[in-house]
């Protein structure tokens, strides 16, 4: 079976997607990561920041 050429793009994507994940998250505390503008506005408002 061959892979289809756009299979490759999709598993290049999901690894630069992955990549700028982690530079966002990078040396965030939880509470900060959960106090984030950009999530509070796409989620509505943070989500509670569980105990560890």
């Amino acid at each position: 079976m061959s892979k289809r050429p756009e299979s490759a793009a999709r598993v290049w994507d999901a690894s630069e997607a992955t990549k700028a994940i982690c530079d966002f998250v990078a040396g965030k505390t939880k509470t900060e990561f959960f106090d984030e503008l950009l999530l509070r506005s796409e989620a509505g408002s943070a989500p509670e920041v569980p105990e560890s």
